[in-house]
């Protein structure tokens, strides 16, 4: 979902920059937000990722156990 959002952003930018030719300082707003809003979404999306977890503790044991006992 955040891949989809930030192209949407950048579109928005894109076509902002393209009809109202903005100035200097116009331009560097824009893209001073855009890269804000980018950065925000990451850390959102990461924060959700961050406690996600794909395997229980005995099932990610038995990824290393070759079936030999072990003395």
């Amino acid at each position: 979902m955040a891949v989809a959002v930030r192209m949407a952003i950048a579109a928005v930018v894109a076509v902002a920059e393209e009809e109202v030719k903005m100035v200097g300082f116009r331009r560097r707003l824009v893209r001073r937000i855009y890269w804000k809003l980018r950065a925000e979404i990451r850390r959102r999306s990461e924060k959700r990722q961050r406690f996600s977890s794909r395997y229980d503790p005995f099932s990610y044991a038995l990824n290393f156990d070759d079936g030999e006992p072990y003395f």
